[in-house]
């Protein structure tokens, strides 16, 4: 399961900054973006920008490996382990952890989970916190008390790295 990274380049009409232009930052960067550049910029920083986001997405990168104490996912191998011991995850588990681990330390909301791991469905939150609960179990020493997948009511997940 390979990806490539996201950078947007806006160019908006009218006044430069503002709350219009933050809030688009805010929203592309929730919605998966990797990076985002406004004018005015050079192009040697637009070349360096794009290239650290080909390096975060080339195969073999830290991104495809998670490791905290004794769990581990593999994420090109699509292979997880906690303390040696295989754990089972679906491949929907997998593309939301991945989804998740992609941003450590960040929330992402459940409609962002929605759309980038389900597509254009139409899916309620409860089939997001159900499978999060799922994921949970599997991977957390204490699934009631998460220190992996944290929930932010309301909101979304954070995953902690």
């Amino acid at each position: 399961m390979n990806s490539i990274g996201a950078s947007l380049l806006h160019s908006r009409r009218g006044r430069a900054g503002g709350d219009a232009c933050r809030a688009d930052k805010v929203r592309a960067l929730e919605l998966g973006a990797d990076d985002y550049v406004t004018k005015l910029f050079g192009l040697q920083e637009l070349v360096a920008r794009l290239r650290a986001v080909m390096r975060r997405a080339e195969p073999g990168s830290a991104a495809d490996v998670y490791e905290r104490k004794d769990l581990r996912i593999d994420f090109t191998r699509l292979e997880a382990t906690r303390a040696g011991r295989p754990i089972s995850l679906t491949p929907t588990e997998l593309r939301i952890l991945r989804r998740l681990a992609r941003r450590p330390g960040q929330v992402v909301t459940i409609e962002a989970l929605q759309d980038q791991v389900w597509g254009k469905a139409y899916l309620t939150d409860r089939v997001v916190y159900t499978h999060i609960n799922n994921i949970r179990k599997k991977i957390e020493t204490r699934p009631h008390k998460p220190r992996v997948l944290v929930g932010i009511r309301g909101v979304g997940y954070r995953f902690e790295g």
